[in-house]
């Protein structure tokens, strides 16, 4: 997102607001009876949980967490977030992604922040349970 050889760091983007289609639009509606009020996460605190596990792996420079209207994070009732991991402009952080060790580091702190998010997400709520009845 830059042509800046100084530019560096990871920033985390999480969407400025959601667009979800309507069940009709998406293979659910084909399977499934669509929810009736689908609750939608805005991904902030995701995003949050993510940057903090990925500056704690790789003492990147912090750009932050930002909302931005990008697609692949609209388009979804799932959280989301869009990571930037570095600079291929930069040349420093270009050889550093190059390099499988860092590659894992970064995936690494992602699956950290999403498991740290995750923990922090209310269980899903059991169906009920269904008893036989005795018959007379």
């Amino acid at each position: 997102n830059s042509s800046n050889t100084a530019a560096s760091g990871i920033e985390t983007f999480f969407p400025s607001e959601k667009v979800v289609a309507e069940p009709s639009w998406t293979l659910t509606g084909f399977f499934a009876k669509p929810d009736a009020a689908p609750t939608v996460d805005s991904s902030e605190n995701f995003a949050g949980f993510v940057q903090a596990a990925l500056l704690n792996r790789t003492e990147a420079v912090n750009r932050g967490i930002k909302s931005k209207a990008l697609y692949v994070v609209r388009h979804t009732r799932a959280p989301a977030v869009l990571v930037e991991s570095g600079f291929l402009s930069n040349p420093f952080e270009a050889r550093l992604i190059a390099t499988p060790e860092y590659r894992d580091r970064l995936a690494g702190a992602i699956a950290e922040g999403v498991a740290e998010y995750a923990r922090t997400m209310p269980p899903p709520a059991k169906p009920p349970t269904q008893l036989a009845k005795a018959s007379p």
